[in-house]
Parts: structure tokens; sequence; C-alpha cells
């Protein structure tokens, strides 16, 4: 939020949409995102291959930037603590080091969020990743911090939620910002804000973030 609301050059791409996908598919994905934002007139063609798209970001990106620095957020990432989050990490590494060694016209940082260390996911051969990206780690929210942000995105909603509303809320978040962010889109897929709604939202959200 901090580099989406600066002035600097940044491109955001959600992962959202690819629930159910292969891991190429989703390198595929950001590749489209990125190609739609910089060249929307241009028309893109499914990338096969996550090997074919990293040289596609970077060319890409080389083009747009030259000379200049940019931030690729990449936020919403469909996956668990399993072996497709494996697979994943070890390829977005992969992605990493090409960008710093192949891209000499650009500098290009990725900022990513995971509620899942990917650290443990690094292969011998990718130790040098440790040189290239920083690892942040970050403390649940304290309740106050989770109760001003229901508070903020009820504003924006215009929603009215009740104060036991809120506390279930809070307490079912166990301190994760992105549960609340995930809970609210939830019950705004389901309509209104009634109780039957706030309990499915919540049990919907729980499968697709485990808090």
């Amino acid at each position: 939020r901090n580099i989406l609301q600066s002035n600097y050059n940044c491109i955001s791409v959600s992962l959202a949409n690819c629930i159910g996908f292969g891991i190429d598919e989703f390198f595929n994905e950001i590749y489209i995102e990125l190609n739609s934002y910089l060249e929307p007139e241009a028309k893109t063609s499914a990338i096969p291959n996550h090997q074919d798209a990293v040289r596609q970001i970077n060319l890409l990106l080389e083009k747009h930037y030259p000379r200049q620095t940019i931030f690729i957020l990449i936020d919403e990432i469909p996956l668990g603590n399993d072996e497709p989050f494996k697979i994943f990490t070890e390829r977005i590494f992969s992605l990493f080091i090409s960008s710093a060694l192949v891209n000499k016209n650009v500098d290009i940082k990725y900022v990513l969020s995971s509620i899942y260390s990917p650290v443990e996911h690094i292969k011998d051969f990718q130790q040098k990743i440790g040189s290239l990206i920083r690892f942040v780690e970050f403390e649940n929210w304290e309740n106050e911090e989770l109760y001003s942000l229901i508070s903020m995105i009820s504003k924006e909603l215009n929603l009215s939620l009740k104060e036991d509303e809120i506390q279930k809320i809070i307490k079912d978040s166990k301190g994760s910002p992105r549960w609340l962010k995930k809970f609210f889109k939830n019950t705004c897929i389901l309509g209104e804000f009634s109780t039957s709604n706030i309990e499915n939202a919540i049990i919907q959200t729980n499968k697709e973030i485990p808090a």
C-alpha cells in the first residue's frame, strides 16, 4: 500500500482469479497482467511454460522502463502451504535471479506477501537469492489495529456492524489483516451483511486463508 501511494513506478498484479491454475499458468497470468497494463492494445497469447513467461516478463519491463526502477507487486496468491506453494516459490525465485542477472538496463523490484514462509523452499542452487531479496516477517496485528481496519472498511462500504459481530470477526481473523480483507470481499459477494452471511463468509474465508 505504501508503494502504491508513493511516486514510485509500480504495477500491481493480482493472482486472485488463478484458483485451480497450474503453476506455469500463474506466470502466464503475471505476464498477461503486465502486458495489459503496459500495452493494452497489444494481443497476448498463452505462454506454455514459466521459463518462456520469465523471458517475456524481463523483455517487457526492460522495454518500458529503461534505466529506471519498477516495483511489481504480486498479491492474492491462491496457494496453501503445500507442494504447489513449494513449486511456485522455487520458480518465483528463478524469476528474481533471472531479472537480476539479465536485466542490466532496468532495476526490477518484486514485492510479494504470503502467510507462509518461503525460506525453507530455497534450493541449494538458489542460495544466491539471499543476496538479492529481503524476507520481512510481520507480527500478527493487535486487536486495536484490527478494529481500526474493520471500522475503515465498514465506513467505505457504508456498513453498520454490531459490537458482538465485530468482536467475532476479530477473533476469527486471529490477527491477520489479509484474512479480514478477504472476509469482507466474501461477505460482499454473498450480498447483505446478515448474521447468516457473516457466518458463511467466515467459513469460506477460513477455507481460502487458514488464519
